[in-house]
């Protein structure tokens, strides 16, 4: 009895899996080395990587109903938008993931909600925030950055020696920073709850402990840089 209803229970999955709304769109643009890239969603995917092509291309997909993206350009910047219509009271409201390819110089500014989000090989300025979504970073030695999250994990991996600026903060998630090659930076790190690893040998190395916070200091290098990590209850790894 169930073979005989097994290919009317595919066709029903399949026509289930067609109904939910998929649509895909690509726009490129011309722009300089210095671009900047702002982006703003809610629930949707995200993945910028950095090229050698003086362009900007935005693949979106569309999840769903009731959400548009929206990109556009305009003084030195691509502006990058997840737009939610009014789904009415019993409706619902999908997503769009979007993953952008950009010079690597360009600068980064986002937030997301619940999205995850990917950045690599990414030399300029990058600074995101997120609530719930994992966030990471992946690149050489990039300049300015900043990561925020509230619950989502945060993995940030540099691959040649960094000595500019990099704050990274979580409230509940952890957070993880890699200095594959090595770093020249003062380095704070604390936590009121969550625990520290720290398997970078610094210098002038200090840990003050209390009702279950934990702070360490100390210096990579030269201390040229700076390196800010802090969380309220996850846990820290520096390595």
């Amino acid at each position: 009895m169930i073979l005989k209803y097994r290919p009317t229970l595919i066709v029903m999955l399949a026509l289930l899996v067609l109904s939910v709304a998929v649509s895909a769109a690509t726009q490129t643009f011309k722009v300089g080395d210095r671009v900047v890239l702002r982006i703003k969603t809610v629930s949707g995917n995200i993945s910028v990587t950095g090229w050698e092509k003086p362009d900007v291309k935005v693949d979106s997909v569309v999840v769903g109903d009731n959400v548009t993206p929206e990109v556009t350009q305009r003084d030195g910047e691509i502006v990058i938008r997840e737009i939610h219509n009014n789904p009415g009271f019993f409706g619902s409201s999908g997503s769009v993931n979007f993953k952008i390819f950009a010079p690597a110089g360009a600068m980064v500014d986002g937030k997301s909600i619940s999205g995850s989000v990917t950045l690599e090989r990414l030399n300029g300025a990058v600074e995101f925030k997120t609530v719930s979504g994992e966030l990471s970073l992946t690149a050489a030695a990039p300049s300015d950055v900043d990561l925020a999250s509230v619950s989502g994990n945060v993995v940030c991996r540099l691959d040649k020696r960094y000595a500019n600026s990099l704050a990274i903060s979580n409230v509940s998630g952890d957070i993880t920073l890699v200095l594959a090659g090595g770093g020249d930076a003062f380095c704070r790190l604390s936590t009121i709850s969550g625990d520290l690893t720290v398997k970078q040998k610094m210098e002038e190395s200090e840990t003050k402990k209390g009702y279950g916070s934990e702070k360490v200091t100390g210096r990579l290098g030269q201390g040229s840089g700076k390196i800010t990590l802090s969380t309220v209850s996850g846990d820290i790894v520096l390595r």
